[in-house]
């Protein structure tokens, strides 16, 4: 599954941490990315940050391969 992160718009790859924030509705991406948008978006009010980490070098993947 390609996700890109909606700050930057590059593909995330498998190791990077994705970063997710709920503003309006929910964005994901690089953590920085995602506060460059908050800026743009001119957003003051609280919001909810979570994060889904990226694969370490010893797993594997749904296909049981090693990560790269």
């Amino acid at each position: 599954m390609e996700i890109h992160c909606d700050g930057c718009t590059k593909e995330m790859r498998d190791w990077e941490t994705i970063h997710m924030v709920k503003f309006d509705k929910w964005y994901v991406g690089h953590f920085n990315c995602l506060l460059n948008l908050k800026k743009k978006l001119n957003l003051n009010r609280p919001i909810k940050w979570d994060k889904l980490e990226g694969k370490k070098d010893n797993q594997k993947d749904s296909d049981g391969k090693m990560a790269p």
